[in-house]
C-alpha cells in the first residue's frame, strides 16, 4: 500500500492505522508529544527551524526531556536559521543531533520509532492535509525515516556548532 493509502483520514480499525488531521498548533504539539513520551528508541524531525510557538510548547518540552532521560535519539533537520529559543531545541542540541542545512528542508514532518509520523505541509493545501498524524503505519514511517537520511545528504546538512549559550535549558 502506498502512502496515500496510509494517510486516509478515517474512522479507526481495529489493526488498520490510526489517521487524524490535526487543526491548531496546541493539538499538534499535544499530539507529538503523546507520541514522543511512547519513544523507545528514535525520534526524527524534519523542521525549518524548530518553531517556539510549537517546540516552545510545555509538554512538547517535557515530552522531550523524558525521552532523552529514556535515552531516545533524537536526530533533528533544520533551514539556516533555527530557532533556539525553546527547551526542547536546547534539549536535543545537548543530548541528541541537530544537522543544519543551508536551505530549509522541503518537508516538515516527524517520525517516531519507525512507527508514528506527523506531516505539515504548508505550501501546498491541496497535497496533504497541514498536520497528518498516523500511528502504526511502519512501512510509511519507515519510508520518510530513509527520506530523512537521504535529505541530510542531499541538503548537505552538518551537525550544529551549538554555542554555549544555546546549551541552557530554558524555562518553559
Amino acid at each position: 500500500m502506498g502512502i496515500a493509502g496510509f494517510l486516509t483520514p478515517g474512522v479507526a480499525v481495529p489493526g488498520r492505522p490510526k489517521v487524524r488531521q490535526l487543526k491548531d498548533a496546541h493539538s499538534v504539539a499535544s499530539e507529538l508529544a503523546r507520541l514522543i513520551r511512547r519513544a523507545n528508541d528514535e525520534v526524527l524531525i524534519s523542521c525549518g527551524k524548530m518553531n517556539g510557538v510549537l517546540y516552545g510548547d510545555p509538554a512538547l518540552g517535557r515530552a522531550i526531556e523524558d525521552a532523552v532521560q529514556r535515552r531516545v535519539r533524537f536526530r533533528v533537520l533544520v533551514g539556516p536559521e533555527p530557532d533556539r529559543s525553546s527547551k526542547a531545541y536546547a534539549l536535543i542540541a545537548k543530548n541528541g543531533e541537530i544537522l543544519v542545512s543551508p536551505v530549509p528542508p522541503p518537508l516538515h514532518f516527524a517520525v517516531i520509532d519507525r512507527r508514528h509520523l506527523r506531516i505539515e505541509d504548508d505550501a501546498d493545501p491541496n497535497a496533504l492535509p497541514p498536520n497528518t498524524l498516523a500511528e502504526e503505519v511502519p512501512e510509511a514511517a519507515s519510508a520518510l525515516a530513509d527520506f530523512f537520511d537521504r535529505l541530510v545528504d542531499l541538503l548537505g546538512a552538518q551537525p550544529e556548532s551549538t554555542p554555549p549559550d544555546a546549551l541552557k535549558t530554558p524555562s518553559a
